[in-house]
Parts: structure tokens; sequence; C-alpha cells
């Protein structure tokens, strides 16, 4: 039948035991990391493994031209979404929003269409080279913890695509896939109680999955107040 299959939560509550569960993980790009969100990252890995799940070493090549991929299609469809914004309200833009729907809005149609054809051939090697061996790919959710708010970046906003980029490291590919995914705080920085998350992506109607990953996770972690909050 075509269609999305019926919501389920099978495996919820087997949380003690995750034998048979299979957790796809591309080191190279797992470890591109700061080292904090690395080793928080990696001790999560290791309760799952206590738990009997299996790790498998998968890869995804081109991380970095879909990660650009990722930015020109999102950046198209918000300098779309804001175009009458964009006309008749462009004053009361922050600087930021003005210089990032300026780029967006210079994307050519062209190089959203090579985008899309980028994004088909991510979607079939996910299917045919990670998910056919695995339940779940996991990563970091982000290269380095949240960054500090300054008070200028308070008034001004602020534009740091570098930064943006670093953040979204790894889970613009469910974004860009149409993947389910999921982040949970699995551990905390030391000097700052930042949470540390762990990103969680599987295949297409994969929800159950996840679900109950992450129930096993949060059993193991001890909730911290970070030191700082943005005011």
């Amino acid at each position: 039948d075509l269609g999305p299959p019926p919501p389920h939560l099978a495996g919820f509550d087997q949380v003690t035991s995750l034998e048979g569960i299979r957790i796809g993980v591309f080191t190279a790009h797992f470890q591109d990391a700061s080292g904090s969100m690395v080793a928080g990252c990696t001790q999560a890995l290791e309760v799952l493994k206590r738990l009997g799940a299996t790790v498998v070493e998968v890869s995804i090549p081109h991380m970095r031209v879909l990660a650009l991929t990722h930015a020109l299609t999102i950046g198209s469809e918000m300098g779309s979404l804001h175009d009458v914004d964009w006309w008749q309200h462009r004053k009361h833009f922050m600087p930021d929003s003005k210089i990032s729907l300026g780029l967006f809005r210079a994307f050519s149609a062209k190089e959203y269409v090579s985008a899309m054809r980028l994004r088909g051939w991510a979607m079939r090697w996910m299917r045919d080279h990670v998910f056919s061996q695995v339940d779940v790919y996991v990563s970091p959710a982000a290269g380095t913890t949240a960054p500090s708010l300054t008070e200028s970046a308070k008034l001004y906003g602020k534009s740091d695509t570098g930064q943006v980029m670093k953040v979204m490291k790894f889970i613009f590919l469910a974004n860009l896939l149409g993947n389910p995914g999921i982040s949970l705080p699995v551990a905390y920085e030391e000097d700052t109680a930042l949470p540390i998350s762990l990103h969680l992506m599987a295949d297409h109607w994969g929800e159950s999955v996840l679900l109950r990953l992450s129930r096993a996770l949060e059993a193991h972690v001890k909730r911290r107040r970070p030191s700082t909050f943005a005011a």
C-alpha cells in the first residue's frame, strides 16, 4: 500500500536490552567536533553498547557538499517565503537578517535544481548504503556547545556564517533528506554545564526506534543546570 505505515511505539518499553539494534557511526565525521562534544557523545555510544546495541562503521561521502546543498535549499525557501517582507518591511529587519535574506535571494534557479539533484542522490545513498546496514545513524547534534551571546549581538544581531555552519555541522542531514531525527542531552560540558547532545537519525517512518533509544539513554543521564542562560 502507498502512504505512511500506521504510527506505533514498538519496543518503547524495551530499554534494558538493545540486543539486535544496529547503530551506524561515520567515525571521521563523528570526531570532527569540539573535544567536549566528541567525548560526551562517545560516552553515550558506550552506554548503548553496554545495553547490547552493535556499532557499525558507515560512510557518507561528500558531506561538506551536502551541507552546502542544505544551506542553498533552505536559503532559497526562506528567501521565497519572505519575499513580500523583503519589499515591504525590510527597513525593520535586523542587519544580520538583511545580510542573510540578501544572500538567499541571489541564489539562481540552476543552483537550486542542482541542489535538488544532490539531495536525491543523498537520499538514495542513505537508503542503499546506510539504512540497509543499520537501524539508526548517530552523530553529535552540533559541532560545538551553544556559543555565547554577546551584548552587541542582542542589540544588532550577528552575521557569522562560519559559526552557523559549525553548529549545523551534523543535524542538517536529516533536515535536508526529510528523515526522522531526535536530539537529546547525554552529557554536560565541564566548566559551563552546557548540554552536549547526541543526534539520532532513522530511515523514513523509523520514529519508534528513535524514541526507544532516546528513552534508554535518558535513564543514564543526570540532568544539570547550565551555568549561563541567554537573557
